[in-house]
């Protein structure tokens, strides 16, 4: 039995079908459910440990760092003789004081941080060494080196490596509606719903947890906010594969105890796994059943031919005329005989050959004649040009025309029917699309391709029958700069990526290199969850989020899955449940959950 059957299931319950041509795909024919799943929620397990000591130091190297603390040191006369003849006592004070401050750490004091107990004080022999308590606790640093298969205990070895001094009580458990994205030594943090839906940056180096802190974001934001999700990037050798079942407990339970350790259950994702077809792509993997072949629309491109081929050396400018009359007549009806409906390479050139009769006036003394004669309809420098277009189009295998591969589904629910490019169809049926790119980003039609998609999964919000159904929508795309480096497909994910509050979208993006993000993108990233870092880009994240000295070292020596995240807004629980919004960029650092479905590495087989 094919296990990769949750996406069938679910269309079976809603009452959903979907056709590709004459065949209906996407159909369950197993007699019982074979998963058979509650709601989804996220409970936060409350007095789990209490500290009953800790001396957790860190030193402020950097004025500037305590400063952003909102504190400075002042001076004045030392009274009495408590410093011993000293005449100059020193002492911490808030930079919203009227204290003039001196600008820097005296020599022979220091300034120590608890960011257990949230108090800094100043120590030296010209201070009272007096500790001054901060409003709000500051996320604390966890160091210990950890491995995937360590998650079974990362959470009690986490929780006493934090707190040595500790007693058990009774466990109280709440519910969490936020999505939890860090556990700090204090903290679960979370990304909060709101009114708009973010863009989301996550960067790091390889093999640090990227891709599976992407993944379970994209597994919670659809099964606890009801939110279509599209994976639009998978490049990597069929990555996503596992991600349409759920963990197996023989194989994976480490997974599913760290998991309930926020009171979350193993579930699938309902993928379906879309490959773009191109000439060199043979068989697919569970094709027909999960899996299946998409086809651009020849007929819908050739019409407006410059909207693919803009910003590529392919470009047609002027002769985009040509190609149009090449495919409707002189009233604008479709031709019978023309593009649309070619069969094979010779009806292309015989297409692009082709002749009129046209007249000419020839003067011969004081009489004039009127000559017929056949001209090409196109002139010689177009021809050529055009039809040697047409036919790498043609070609390349990318096109309905010469696949037989229907480029729209048909979605039939509550008696209705409505037409879809496969993508589209899968999020309006609330499955999940996943574009499988691997064969794809080596081609030369790569970038228009992606752009044709990301523009018409961006227009497709504004389709009357999903604006009226206020459908959200969170598009993934891991390993963007395969998409930032060409110029027709970063021009679209700009331009989307500036817009897409208005259109109810999210946008998670990931990739190696901060470099590889304009400005135009990072001024609208909302929030950025950040892996190990090399120095230059842990210092532009730092830059961008103004982060202390400190926090832009912990983001070099940051161990594997252990992320910090800074951002609009995030909401933190304390161990006694006390929720807090945070609006004003503190970063938090912590370790990433797993992912809710089974994730599997880039190089794993055998799923």
């Amino acid at each position: 039995m094919n296990k990769h059957l949750y996406v069938q299931q679910v269309l079976k319950e809603r009452g959903i079908s979907i056709s590709a041509g004459n065949s209906k795909i996407l159909d369950y024919k197993e007699k019982d459910n074979l998963y058979n799943l509650k709601d989804f929620e996220t409970k936060y397990t409350l007095h789990k440990f209490v500290s009953l000591g800790n001396n957790k130091i860190r030193l402020i190297e950097s004025y500037d760092d305590l400063m952003r603390m909102g504190f400075q040191i002042s001076r004045q006369r030392a009274i009495n003789k408590f410093f011993f003849k000293q005449q100059v006592e020193y002492f911490l004070v808030k930079t919203s004081s009227n204290y003039p401050h001196i600008g820097y750490i005296p020599q022979e004091h220091k300034i120590e941080y608890n960011y257990a107990e949230n108090w800094i004080r100043l120590i030296g022999r010209n201070s009272t060494g007096k500790k001054v308590y901060l409003k709000r606790r500051v996320p604390k640093t966890y160091h210990r080196e950890t491995k995937l298969e360590d998650y079974p205990n990362i959470y009690e070895q986490y929780i006493q490596d934090m707190h040595p001094f500790t007693y058990q009580e009774e466990e109280e458990k709440i519910s969490i509606p936020e999505i939890p994205v860090l556990l700090t030594e204090q903290f679960l943090v979370c990304i909060p719903q709101m009114k708009d839906n973010p863009t989301i940056g996550v960067f790091g180096k390889k093999g640090m947890g990227k891709s599976l802190f992407l993944h379970g974001l994209a597994d919670r934001v659809h099964h606890k906010w009801h939110k279509r999700v599209a994976i639009l990037n998978d490049g990597v050798a069929f990555q996503t594969k596992s991600w349409s079942l759920p963990w197996d407990y023989d194989k994976h339970k480490n997974f599913i105890k760290w998991l309930e350790q926020i009171g979350e259950t193993t579930r699938p994702l309902s993928c379906v796994y879309l490959f773009p077809s191109v000439y060199d792509l043979t068989n697919i993997e569970f094709e027909n059943e999960v899996g299946f072949k998409i086809a651009l629309p020849w007929r819908d491109i050739m019409e407006q031919p410059n909207q693919f081929f803009e910003g590529t050396k392919d470009e047609m400018h002027k002769s985009e005329k040509y190609v149009k009359n090449l495919i409707f007549d002189n009233k604008e009806n479709v031709r019978p005989d023309g593009l649309i409906y070619v069969k094979n390479l010779d009806d292309i050139q015989r297409l692009v050959n082709e002749k009129t009769w046209v007249e000419q006036t020839v003067i011969s003394g004081k009489s004039q004649l009127i000559q017929r004669q056949e001209a090409y309809t196109i002139p010689e420098t177009s021809r050529t040009m055009i039809f040697g277009l047409l036919k790498e189009l043609y070609i390349s295998k990318i096109f309905d025309v010469n696949t037989n591969i229907p480029s729209k589904w048909i979605v039939e629910y509550n008696g209705e029917k409505f037409a879809f490019y496969p993508w589209n169809a899968c999020l309006f049926a609330d499955i999940v699309p996943i574009l499988i790119t691997n064969k794809l980003r080596f081609n030369k039609y790569y970038a228009p391709y992606e752009r044709f998609i990301l523009n018409d999964i961006f227009k497709n919000q504004d389709n009357d029958i999903i604006k009226r159904n206020n459908i959200e929508l969170w598009c993934f795309i891991d390993e963007i700069q395969d998409i930032l480096r060409h110029l027709p497909s970063l021009q679209s994910f700009t331009m989307i990526n500036k817009e897409a509050r208005n259109n109810r979208m999210g946008i998670v993006y990931a990739t190696q290199d901060t470099g590889d993000i304009t400005r135009d993108i990072w001024i609208t990233t909302d929030y950025v969850m950040s892996f190990k870092q090399m120095s230059t880009q842990a210092s532009e994240i730092a830059n961008n989020y103004d982060l202390m000295k400190y926090q832009q070292k912990d983001l070099i020596k940051l161990k594997k899955y252990e992320a910090m995240i800074a951002g609009k807004l995030l909401v933190t629980y304390d161990a006694e449940g006390n929720r807090e919004e945070i609006d004003d960029g503190t970063p938090f650092k912590g370790i990433i959950f797993p992912s809710v479905s089974q994730h599997s590495a880039p190089k794993a087989e055998g799923i």
